[in-house]
């Protein structure tokens, strides 16, 4: 309008609407997650032999993801060496060093993320009649080979307690977790910096 009376333009420009996608990725609200962590025990305890590793890998792999805000990726290249623990606000935490999208940097985990490590620590020294090599993947198979994704064990386990999709029917992914993560953290007021 001001162009138009100050005659810059000899008319108003018209602006085709563009439609806005969402790229809002879907979350865990606290019951579901609460629901989540309750069903992967039973999940566990149920398992026949030959899916149990898988599931426990699994469920230790949640509950790491969920505690530190990991990427899917970064978690992938966590070697034991990676991990030291560290005094940080007055109390121990498990710090882990990554490779991520955005170069090296330290993770610091919430309180008992120890926890879930120790659990993968000795499973893998019983699996191995020894304590694992530090430059060993903490995520591997029985042959130290990495493991590539927990997708479908991820899927499976969701659609076991009918959690696949969000309530606006988003599918959730792995990724979801390190968004749970971020809410929780922004409802204790944690600074997003």
């Amino acid at each position: 309008d001001y162009g138009v009376s100050k005659g810059y333009i000899s008319a108003k420009p018209k602006f085709k609407r563009q439609s806005v996608k969402d790229n809002r990725r879907p979350t865990f609200t606290k019951p579901e997650y609460k629901t989540l962590t309750n069903h992967m025990r039973d999940y566990l305890k149920e398992s026949p032999p030959s899916v149990l590793r898988d599931r426990f890998f699994l469920q230790q792999y949640i509950l790491i993801l969920t505690n530190t805000g990991m990427r899917v990726g970064e978690f992938r290249t966590v070697k034991w060496q990676d991990l030291r623990t560290q005094d940080y606000d007055g109390e121990k935490r498990l710090i882990i060093a990554i490779d991520g999208k955005t170069g090296r940097r330290d993770v610091v985990s919430n309180k008992g993320t120890e926890t879930y490590i120790k659990r993968l620590y000795d499973n893998r020294t019983v699996e191995l009649g020894q304590a694992p090599d530090q430059s060993e993947l903490v995520i591997c198979h029985p042959d130290g080979k990495p493991v590539r994704s927990f997708r479908k064990g991820f899927d499976s386990l969701l659609e076991s307690i009918n959690l696949t999709n969000d309530s606006f029917g988003r599918k959730r992914t792995i990724y979801s977790l390190r968004h749970f993560f971020a809410t929780m953290r922004l409802e204790e007021e944690v600074s997003p910096y």
